[in-house]
């Protein structure tokens, strides 16, 4: 899927680099803005290690949920271990502009942008589960069919 993707509309690096930017300054802000919460470093080097490229290049989620609307005792039930997609960022919605009309909300495209995040997670074997609460979810299930 996400070398179909490519093809059809080269991403510049340029908004990889934004993306990256994005993330690695809101991190340092939050480090700075609160250098008193002691417990709080452990939470930032989560977030840093979720977001390095090499590990999530390397990541291949068997169960990708996206949005909030999916019970996770179900999923785990089932013996998987989900991968939740609940947005993205500026740069990933970028990535999604001409797989979506522009009218879906943002959310949605940040999620469809993250999925085609170049050198992202692989999900080219991932099973997703797309509720079809809204009208966006209906487009993103549509294009991810596609």
């Amino acid at each position: 899927m996400k070398s179909e993707a490519a093809k059809k509309s080269p991403v510049p690096m340029r908004q990889a680099v934004i993306y990256k930017n994005e993330y690695t300054d809101t991190l340092r802000r939050l480090a700075q803005e609160n250098h008193n919460l002691k417990d709080l470093r452990y939470f930032l080097d989560l977030a840093r290690r979720w977001a390095d490229e090499e590990q999530r290049a390397q990541q291949k989620p068997e169960v990708v949920i996206l949005g909030p609307d999916i019970p996770e005792e179900l999923v785990l039930a089932a013996g998987a271990q989900p991968y939740w997609l609940l947005g993205g960022s500026l740069g990933s919605v970028a990535w999604s502009d001409e797989l979506v009309p522009r009218d879906t909300d943002p959310v949605s495209r940040s999620i469809l942008g993250y999925i085609h995040e170049p050198n992202g997670v692989d999900f080219s074997e991932s099973l997703f589960i797309v509720p079809l609460t809204s009208d966006s979810m209906r487009k993103i299930a549509y294009q991810l069919g596609d």
